[in-house]
């Protein structure tokens, strides 16, 4: 999980990722300015894309995952980090996802 997030941070999208944690299965990372707002309009987004997650603490507002490790393959993992790439290039468009 930190080589996808190393990867995504090399890229674009990257520079809206502030700081990521992985932990077991706990992923937590946090999104432009750590804001309720931004961090939904991502959680949306990656919803539309067909990945789940959702939003944990405040101040600021990060994106929690707990994916099945157990049963999940690697291509698997590979797909949902280029899902949340997209999510996070699509919700970066206009001006409330500044970052």
């Amino acid at each position: 999980t930190n080589e996808e997030f190393e990867k995504l941070k090399s890229r674009p999208a990257g520079k809206h990722i502030k700081d990521y944690t992985a932990f077991g299965g706990m992923i937590a990372f946090t999104l432009f300015d750590g804001s309720l707002d931004n961090t939904k309009k991502f959680l949306f987004q990656l919803w539309d894309l067909g990945a789940i997650a959702f939003y944990c603490g405040h101040g600021p507002y990060r994106v929690r995952m707990l994916p099945p490790f157990g049963i999940m393959t690697d291509q698997q993992l590979t797909h949902v980090f280029q899902l949340i790439e997209q999510a996070i290039l699509q919700s970066s468009q206009g001006d409330s996802a500044k970052g």
